[in-house]
C-alpha cells in the first residue's frame, strides 16, 4: 500500500468517528424533556462573541425554567442543615442532586443545588460544583459547530 492510502483511510475513519460523536451528542440533547431541550439546542450561525453570549444566555434560560419548577427548601432540611435559602433544585438536565443528600427519620432527602448561584455553577462547570454532563455535551457540540465554520477560532467556555 502507498502512503496516501493510509492517509485516506485515516481521514475516512476520522470523519466516521466525528459523525458518530455528533450523532451521540444530538441524541443526548434529544433525550432532554421540553422545554429544556428547546433552550439548550445550539444555533449554527454565529460568531465567537455570539457563541459565548448564547452559552451564558442558555444557562440563564435553564435556571429560569428550573426556578419555576423548584420547591421551597423543606422545613426538615432547614432544621437539619441550618440552610435558610428558599429554593433548591435537582438538575433537570442530568438529574444531579449534589453529594449532600441525607436520610432523616427513615426519609431520604435530596438537597439539590441552591437557586440561582449553585445551579449556575453546576451548569457552567465553574466553582467547586460538579459540572452538568449534559451541558458539557451541549458545550462540545457548540464548539464542534463553531470549529467547522471558523477552524482557527477557539471558544473559551
Amino acid at each position: 500500500m502507498k502512503r496516501n492510502d493510509f492517509r485516506y483511510e485515516y481521514e475516512v475513519e476520522e470523519r466516521r468517528r466525528k459523525n458518530e460523536l455528533y450523532a451521540l451528542r444530538t441524541l443526548v440533547i434529544d433525550l432532554i424533556p421540553e422545554p429544556y431541550r428547546s433552550a439548550i439546542i445550539p444555533p449554527h450561525t454565529d460568531n465567537k462573541e455570539e457563541s459565548i453570549r448564547w452559552f451564558y444566555n442558555t444557562i440563564e434560560k435553564v435556571i429560569e425554567l428550573a426556578e419555576a419548577e423548584a420547591t421551597p427548601t423543606d422545613e426538615v432540611i432547614q432544621r437539619f442543615t441550618g440552610w435558610n435559602d428558599t429554593k433548591r433544585t435537582i438538575c433537570p438536565l442530568c438529574k444531579a442532586e449534589t453529594g449532600q443528600g441525607f436520610i432523616f427519620q427513615n426519609k431520604s432527602y435530596s438537597v439539590g443545588f441552591t437557586l440561582p448561584l449553585g445551579f449556575r455553577r453546576h451548569l457552567s462547570g465553574h466553582g467547586s460544583s460538579e459540572g452538568c454532563e449534559v451541558m458539557e455535551v451541549v458545550r462540545n457540540l457548540k464548539r464542534e459547530i463553531h470549529q467547522e465554520k471558523w477552524p482557527n477560532e477557539i471558544i473559551p467556555f
